[in-house]
């Protein structure tokens, strides 16, 4: 009966099925000590099989929920970025703003958003909400956005992070030849990035990357970073500040409460004792 017990669980597939490897299977079907294999023992390993597999079961909800909690995530920030991309395109007219996140091309998803320019070259965005944001190496985000924009036919790449997942020689701005990163939690980043972007695809179409000033553009982008450092510090100022005013609204509101009950028990007091002269 063992064997045939065992033979199930070999079966192809079935450890696949009901998600326990099946070495871990075939021990709960092992004979006893008496090696033999009785009805109580044969029931005894079907209660565990039984608890395994809803463990497992478990342990595969919970993982399927939290990769669901992480998408929705990712397609938020997406949103987010989609519209950062529109309103700078708004600006300088002429523009064409495609979500292609979905859309496999190629190199299959990558490329999250493009925008093509009206002279038709075109910058695809990789919209970013994760921890840490890998630098170098096939990994990396260099890479990914060489192959996004091989993937969507562009001429510039873009990544913006929702976080400072970013190395640190990164900062909030960082510039590789035709790839910008960005930090950006309200689209002003975004738009640096774009313009910096377009700035790349103009300059490599004229021919002219050799006359650019690099200093003073290295000039630029450092004061480019120190204002977007200062923005962000003088935002997360702002946010406790309303957070501590917040707090303090919360604790005037209790007082007055309080202060409105006492008065109340007063007046309940006064009550009493003119009732019952």
């Amino acid at each position: 009966m063992t064997a045939v017990y065992a033979s199930l669980i070999r079966r192809p597939g079935m450890s696949w099925i009901i998600g326990i490897p099946a070495k871990r299977c075939e021990k709960l079907f092992m004979r006893n000590a008496d090696n033999r294999c009785t009805k109580a023992a044969i029931d005894g390993r079907f209660t565990e099989l039984r608890d395994l597999i809803v463990h497992q079961h478990g342990v595969d909800e919970g993982r399927v929920a939290e990769a669901a909690r992480g998408t929705a995530h990712g397609i938020a920030f997406e949103d987010q970025v989609e519209a950062w991309a529109r309103t700078w395109a708004a600006g300088v007219r002429g523009c064409v703003v495609e979500r292609t996140g979905l859309i496999v091309g190629p190199l299959g998803k990558v490329g999250d958003v493009v925008v093509t320019l009206p002279t038709g070259y075109r910058i695809v965005i990789e919209a970013k909400n994760l921890a840490t944001i890998g630098l170098s190496g096939k990994d990396g985000i260099l890479k990914e956005l060489d192959r996004a924009i091989d993937n969507r036919d562009a001429h510039a790449a873009v990544c913006i992070s929702g976080r400072d997942a970013f190395p640190t020689e990164v900062g909030t701005l960082g510039l590789y030849g035709n790839r910008i990163l960005a930090v950006d939690d309200d689209g002003a980043m975004t738009s640096v990035a774009l313009t910096l972007a377009q700035a790349a695809i103009v300059t490599a179409a004229a021919g002219r990357a050799d006359s650019v000033d690099v200093a003073a553009v290295s000039d630029e982008v450092a004061s480019i970073r120190k204002l977007a450092d200062q923005l962000r510090s003088a935002r997360g100022t702002l946010t406790g500040v309303r957070k501590s005013v917040d707090g303090l609204s919360d604790t005037l509101g209790e007082l007055r409460s309080d202060l409105l009950e006492r008065a109340s028990g007063i007046e309940r007091a006064v009550a009493t004792a003119v009732s019952s002269a």
